[in-house]
């Protein structure tokens, strides 16, 4: 039975961030609006995202953001992902040296990440396509499928090959895809916005910006957020008019978060690119340097005990 590799592909924000803020990446943008792997709404489907997304609330823009990479591959073929974020949470003054029982303390951070996605296949059928990530941290993970065939490594690893028996692969690729949804749900309940079309094209600019008082957001700010206020927000994204899918992304933020016993300053940029001009004629190779996935020896009557379990779940 085999045993595979944990590939989160989730930012290292999720990881590295206060626990406050871990959430903003997570999962709290995404509490009240479609979930990523969700159809397009009716609405979406009749209007087209052109006339939703000329004047945004943040929930309309947190939606067409929150498309999956499996709507992305069948509206644009095969493309290229690219994204480095930056962040970091710094004490205004240096932690006490014993803090007081229960109260929460978070010590400077600081992390940068890059990510890379080249995605070569059809939108159904096996995946072909190759994902980078790595941080300067010394952390990083590489993905390569071709030919019904997935290899996977760790920082400073081999590759590990196993066949693509599951979908598994899905989660890597809509973790890529919505890295602009994670930053602008961050942001959301101080987010202003305005819309320009970009010439000929239809592509859509919104410009953002931080709006004081009552926010754009969808829903009213989750509990956490009380502790965070945003210093500035501005930026960019561009999204095609048609599919709502997003093209490039140039978000920075500053903020402070209190605790009730240290503030801290904190900041993050994120910066991307969706570039569809990858050839069509273009392949990807297996890695050399392979292993097996590492197999447990076991009997026959203990694989079969382990499936009949499954199967009566």
């Amino acid at each position: 039975m085999a045993y595979s590799l944990p590939m989160s592909l989730s930012w290292p924000a999720r990881l590295l961030v206060a626990p406050g803020l871990l959430c903003h990446l997570a999962s709290c943008g995404r509490a009240d609006e479609a979930e990523v792997g969700d159809e397009p709404t009716p609405q979406a489907r009749s209007e087209g995202w052109a006339n939703r997304l000329l004047e945004p609330d943040a929930g309309s823009l947190l939606e067409a953001l929150a498309q999956p990479h499996a709507i992305a591959r069948a509206r644009i073929g095969p493309h290229r992902i690219v994204y480095e974020a930056t962040y970091s949470l710094i004490p205004f003054q240096a932690p006490p040296a014993l803090p007081t029982e229960g109260a929460a303390t978070v010590p400077t951070q600081h992390v940068s990440d890059r990510l890379e996605l080249l995605w070569l296949g059809e939108p159904e059928g096996n995946p072909t396509f190759s994902l980078s990530q790595h941080n300067d941290g010394g952390g990083g993970r590489d993905v390569v499928a071709t030919d019904g065939r997935l290899f996977t490594r760790l920082e400073s690893r081999r590759f590990v090959e196993q066949p693509v028996e599951t979908d598994a692969y899905e989660l890597w690729l809509n973790d890529a895809q919505v890295a602009a949804h994670d930053a602008i749900a961050f942001v959301a309940p101080s987010l202003g916005t305005s819309t320009e079309p970009l010439g000929e094209t239809d592509r859509l600019r919104i410009d953002l910006g931080l709006q004081r008082g009552d926010a754009t957001a969808a829903s009213p700010p989750e509990s956490w957020r009380s502790h965070v206020q945003f210093d500035s927000i501005r930026g960019h994204i561009e999204l095609d008019g048609d599919s709502g899918l997003w093209r490039s992304i140039d978000v920075e933020a500053a903020y402070v978060l209190k605790t009730a016993t240290i503030d801290y300053q904190g900041s993050f940029r994120v910066i991307g690119a969706v570039d569809a001009n990858v050839a069509q004629n273009a392949s990807l190779e297996a890695p050399s340097d392979v292993i097996a996935l590492p197999e447990r020896r076991r009997l026959q009557v203990e694989r079969d005990r382990i499936l009949d379990g499954l199967a009566a779940r």
